[in-house]
């Protein structure tokens, strides 16, 4: 059971705890990461809602608890791209970090799609065969995956590249009042375009 434990740790898709080197990189970066994950979230459940409108369904309880599921699964989707984002901003600290977060995006890419293509498919079955409320279900489903499947590859990484860019110019500026107090700067890395 410790082999098949280690090897599902070492597959690559299971967030782990922040290395200490990124934290010295972007002590911020879980705080960044957040309000990315939350307007993402938001975001896809903004446009749900929003699909309801358009089409003129019922909004009812369990559309209710699809919106709250579809919260749920973009904020899982940007979370795991996020913590690939975080070890490779660990591991190539020589790179620009819009550079990393464009590779950590296509390491992840496959699982993303693979995981929402499924949960699409069977939602498209429920909404297909599915009567009353469980088609309604469906419906939110199928749009909430599309729409969170869509943010948290494209919305969310450039939210994030802009709140980093944000916290490393605010570094910068801060620097130099540090130094004329004496005071040690920082132990960031700033990232040079």
């Amino acid at each position: 059971e410790a082999a098949a434990l280690v090897a599902y740790r070492n597959r690559g898709d299971v967030p782990r705890p922040a290395t200490r080197a990124h934290r010295r990189r972007n002590p911020l970066f879980p705080f960044l990461s957040a309000r990315a994950v939350a307007t993402v979230a938001a975001a896809a459940a903004v446009l749900v809602i929003g699909a309801f409108a358009v089409t003129y369904k019922e909004f009812s309880l369990t559309t209710v608890a699809a919106v709250l599921t579809i919260i749920g699964f973009s904020m899982n989707d940007t979370i795991v791209v996020f913590d690939r984002i975080r070890e490779n901003a660990a591991r190539l600290r020589d790179r620009r970090f819009d550079r990393v977060v464009n590779q950590s995006i296509n390491e992840t890419l496959s699982r993303t799609i693979l995981t929402s293509a499924t949960v699409f498919f069977v939602t498209l079955a429920m909404n297909v065969f599915g009567v009353g409320v469980i088609r309604d279900f469906a419906f939110a489903m199928n749009v909430g995956v599309i729409v969170g499947t869509y943010s948290s590859i494209f919305i969310a990484s450039p939210i994030l590249i802009w709140l980093n860019e944000k916290f490393l110019e605010s570094q910068r500026r801060a620097a130099p009042r540090q130094n004329r107090r004496g005071g040690r700067s920082t132990d960031l890395q700033v990232d040079e375009p």
